[in-house]
C-alpha cells in the first residue's frame, strides 16, 4: 500500500481560506506565521493575488530551503555524526 503525500499547495489552499474567512469575521486581515515547511506554505500562500489571501504581516521562522533538501537529508542519513 503506498502512502499519499498530501501536496503542498494543497495546505496553501487551505490557509489562503483560512485568511479570507479570518477577514471576513473580523474585518482585518490576519498575520500569516509558518515555521520550517510552515514558512514554505506560507510563501506559496503569498505568491497569489492579494485578494486571493489577505495577509497583514508575515512571519517566517527558519524557513525550508525552496530546493537541494533531499540530497542534504540523505547525507545526514547516511552519516549523522
Amino acid at each position: 500500500r503506498r502512502h499519499r503525500f498530501t501536496p503542498l499547495s494543497r495546505f496553501a489552499d487551505d490557509v489562503a481560506a483560512a485568511a479570507r474567512a479570518i477577514e471576513a469575521e473580523y474585518g482585518r486581515a490576519p498575520v500569516l506565521v509558518g515555521h520550517s515547511m510552515g514558512a514554505r506554505v506560507v510563501r506559496d500562500v503569498l505568491a497569489r493575488p492579494a485578494a486571493e489571501c489577505p495577509a497583514a504581516a508575515v512571519v517566517q521562522l527558519a524557513p525550508a530551503p525552496t530546493r537541494g533538501v533531499l540530497p542534504l537529508v540523505w547525507r545526514l542519513l547516511r552519516d549523522p555524526a
